[in-house]
């Protein structure tokens, strides 16, 4: 390798190989220590960066900060004429967008779960609030100026790139990536434009909502009726998680919500893609908000391999593998290629023998313990019966009357047949309101049926009766994880081609490849819409995306058939045998764990549960005795009345 001779103050410097090349020249690594490196321009960029990189040079920038690469040393040729500069160097840190995008990140970061893009996020911001300290605005802040290492620490390079003022004099940026410019930037030529702080904070959030949810940009959504580029959603500010305001875009499948988050964390992207530019959180509040959120992490009960905020209703890593059948995160284990140890031995046949044991009565027809009522008619009752006295007597007076007249003067007969007549109706006549009585009845039967229904559901016997069923279901479950392991394992080898092919196409990341007339804003959307790698190109998944139609397919779907043809199966085991099987150990392990905790707790919680029932149930409901005590009043006092 050819290299130029270099020199700082005369003396020159050892460069021991090229590690980057760009639009703007070339990046050495320095012998020595090998923490340094040095930047070469073309000839032709050398005149317009030469101002602004002496004069960071001159206020020691790079010693204000370790996360930043700014320029530390002007570097010259012999002659003494500027061509770059020296900055510390940033080695083995990769692009963020290969840690947010699941299928890049299975690639680079195998071993990252969401606690590490959580804290990538924190990191991230720190270092973009070193850059704030400092008389600098990045202004083209973007994916591939923030890298992230294996630890999650994150650095910011390009920084001769970056908005800069000294002694009274601007030096702008002159450039921006659409995905991470403001809205209120969109429509305007960069070249005379002052980037601010809170032009800053909209690429910031940016960049941390795509490591939150999974390398979606905030913006990539569907609008009902019309095909809107990202460009023109930034643009028109329709950020589509938005629960705040009605944009009337929605985001693109089952994913993630602002739901999903603490309501700081859900408040932050609220302003960050708002209308309001000044209330956008800074780095310094990011970088609150994130360490927060970390602590707030919890492991999920069915996958131990997600974390997820503890103020979700579910784990949203399940939830969205569950409708895609992407895998967000890789376990150790899998990542490793190790082996798990096979099924617990858990004794669940020693488990079942006691909760088969416990028998709970039938929610629907218990009924509670009640006194003894020994009743006579009621006050109401006699008063009845005795008020109907009467009429009996009057009419059975008149009857006795009548005959005895009638044997005297039997010429009166009519007369003594109509006082026999009115006689009749006396003796039948009756205070008592038979049909009163028997609407206390009913309404009094009612009032007992809710009353009783009320007091099963205090009870919980249908709760308790369902936690037995729920734990019959997980021991049969239990009993048939092995057999079912045997069939996945099988299934895994009949699925050996399909599968090393479908691994073959997802180390082909679309944001790499070349492909005609897909540039960085349509790889932005594929990427929110899921499609990150050769395998996940699909025609009809393609034309759901907004701005993509049948001519954009065909060229991804030609891309993906060349990326294909490149395979070559292996009939051999090889690693990715033994990352699947460890993958199907990993995933049984973890429902055995699951199946016995559930099992072992709630045999436990059964038994108290049923101790508990039985206690109640020989225990007396005040209300319950009042309302029998009425209903057993009522039957006595219409049996002594002669009411059916």
């Amino acid at each position: 390798m050819t290299t130029p001779d270099l020199f700082i103050g005369g003396k020159r410097l050892e460069l021991v190989k090229r590690i980057g090349s760009g639009g703007e020249g070339d990046v050495y690594l320095l012998a020595g220590d090998g923490k340094k490196a040095v930047k070469v321009y073309k000839p032709e960029k050398r005149s317009d960066r030469e101002a602004k990189v002496r004069a960071m040079v001159r206020l020691r920038l790079a010693q204000s900060s370790n996360l930043v690469a700014f320029p530390d040393e002007v570097v010259t040729l012999r002659s003494g004429q500027f061509v770059g500069f020296t900055m510390r160097l940033v080695e083995g840190f990769r692009e963020l967008h290969q840690l947010y995008g699941p299928r890049s990140r299975k690639i680079h970061y195998p071993k990252a779960d969401f606690r590490f893009l959580v804290r990538s996020a924190a990191n991230a911001a720190r270092a973009i609030g070193q850059v704030h300290s400092s008389p600098c605005i990045i202004g083209d802040l973007n994916e591939s100026g923030l890298l992230v290492s294996a630890e999650a620490t994150v650095a910011l390079i390009d920084a001769d790139s970056f908005q800069f003022e000294a002694d009274g004099k601007l030096y702008p940026c002159l450039v921006g990536k659409p995905d991470f410019t403001a809205p209120e930037l969109h429509g305007r030529p960069l070249q005379g434009v002052v980037r601010t702080k809170a032009h800053d904070n909209f690429g910031l959030g940016v960049a941390i909502f795509q490591l939150l949810f999974m390398g979606r940009h905030p913006y990539a959504g569907q609008q009902k009726g019309s095909d809107l580029s990202l460009d023109q959603m930034i643009a028109g500010n329709l950020f589509a998680y938005s629960k705040q305001r009605h944009t009337g875009v929605t985001p693109p499948g089952v994913l993630p919500s602002l739901d999903d988050f603490p309501a700081d964390i859900a408040d932050g992207f609220e302003r960050a893609f708002g209308l309001e530019p000044a209330k956008r959180p800074g780095a310094g509040e990011w970088v609150h908000l994130l360490q927060r959120l970390e602590g707030q992490l919890r492991r999920c009960g069915v996958d131990q391999i997600h974390f997820y905020p503890s103020t979700a209703k579910q784990c949203p890593w399940c939830r969205t593998e569950a409708a895609t059948g992407a895998v967000l995160f890789l376990s150790a284990a899998i990542a490793t290629g190790a082996t798990v140890v096979g099924l617990s031995s858990f004794d669940v046949e020693k488990a079942w023998s006691v909760i088969k044991t416990i028998v709970l009565p039938d929610p629907n027809v218990v009924l509670p313990k009640l006194p003894a009522f020994n009743l006579d008619a009621s006050a109401d009752a006699k008063a009845a019966k005795s008020g109907s006295m009467h009429y009996k007597l009057l009419g059975g007076g008149v009857a006795i009357a009548a005959v005895v007249a009638w044997a005297y003067v039997p010429g009166a007969m009519l007369l003594w047949v109509c006082a026999l007549i009115f006689a009749y109706f006396q003796f039948g006549k009756t205070d008592i309101d038979a049909g009163e009585w028997r609407r206390r009845c009913k309404d009094t039967d009612a009032e007992w049926d809710r009353a009783v229904i009320q007091w099963r559901n205090a009870l919980g016997i249908a709760g308790v009766a369902k936690l037995r069923a729920d734990l019959e279901a997980a021991v049969v479950e239990y009993r048939g994880l092995n057999a079912a392991k045997a069939v996945a394992v099988t299934r895994l080898k009949n699925e050996r081609h399909n599968r090393q092919l479908s691994e073959h196409l997802d180390r082909f990341l679309i944001r790499r490849a070349t492909i005609s007339g897909i540039g960085p804003g349509k790889k932005t959307m594929l990427a929110s819409f899921g499609i990150e790698s050769a395998a996940d190109v699909k025609r009809h998944r393609i034309l759901n995306i907004p701005g993509f139609g049948p001519a954009t397919a065909d060229k991804l779907i030609g891309w993906r058939a060349q990326c294909e043809r490149r395979f070559v199966y292996n009939p051999a085991p090889n690693q990715s045998d033994a990352s699947a099987q460890a993958k199907l150990d990993v995933d049984f392990a973890s429902k055995a764990t699951m199946l016995m905790k559930q099992i072992s707790g709630g045999q436990a919680e059964l038994l108290q549960a049923a101790d508990t029932l039985r206690s109640r149930l020989q225990m007396e409901d005040q209300r319950l005795n009042k309302i029998a005590g009425r209903r057993a009043q009522l039957k006595v006092d219409m049996a002594f009345l002669g009411i059916r």
